[in-house]
């Protein structure tokens, strides 16, 4: 799927070149990402730093705007952490006589193939774009720690690495972007990606992640069609 996916990017690419309307370029775009747990009100997700680098067309239907695709090699991470209790009946701590004392970190990091398609409207030098991304997980990597301390003093320690792919490997959500031409060729650029609630097979499936990515970069055309 992911041969298929680039195949008719590159074949959509070399078209490009012999358009008068296309404009075709490359991209590189640091930022950061997090993954968002619903159900889950007790781990606290972290912003961590993630981006993405790949090629660009846009196709112009008028004088204002446009229509384009990319394709991206993305790399997210979410980070997750809690501090906190846990106790074995509805007695709040420190009444509970097996309260124990409880901290965890959970991380993992995702590359994808991405492309995104988006409708474009500049006025001057400036330009907001409207579209979509999906996204099919290439590599994926979790590692979860925690550890208890009970009252009585005795502690635990867990750790676990997982590197095996979901069985969900498609991510899917709305993203806008927002531009600026620098000059003819170069522009700086401002993106958000909502990635939308997937059920998952992770470490944490039983709360539902989705994923959420800030990207500021540039953007360096190769044609000036």
């Amino acid at each position: 799927m992911k041969r298929s996916l680039s195949i008719a990017f590159l074949l959509l690419l070399v078209s490009a070149l012999n358009a008068q309307s296309l404009r075709v370029g490359l991209t590189m775009n640091p930022g950061l990402s997090k993954t968002v747990y619903t159900q889950s009100d007790f781990y606290h997700p972290k912003w961590a730093l993630s981006g993405n680098i790949g090629m660009f067309i846009h196709r112009k239907l008028g004088v204002h705007s446009a229509i384009g695709a990319e394709l991206l090699y993305l790399r997210m991470k979410g980070k997750l952490a809690f501090d906190g209790f846990l106790y074995d009946d509805d007695t709040p701590p420190p009444n509970t006589p097996n309260v124990e004392k409880y901290h965890a970190r959970f991380e993992q990091q995702s590359a994808y193939l991405a492309i995104p398609i988006f409708y474009q409207y500049s006025i001057g030098k400036f330009s907001i774009k409207l579209g979509a991304q999906g996204m099919m997980l290439s590599t994926y990597s979790a590692e979860h720690k925690s550890w208890t301390k009970n009252n009585t003093g005795v502690s635990n320690l867990y750790e676990e690495k997982n590197y095996d792919l979901p069985k969900t490997k498609f991510d899917f959500g709305p993203k806008l972007g927002l531009a600026f031409a620098i000059n003819s060729k170069l522009a700086a650029r401002c993106d958000y990606y909502h990635g939308i609630v997937f059920k998952n097979s992770t470490a944490f499936s039983r709360y539902y992640p989705s994923s959420r990515q800030i990207t500021v970069g540039i953007e360096y055309a190769l044609t000036l069609r």
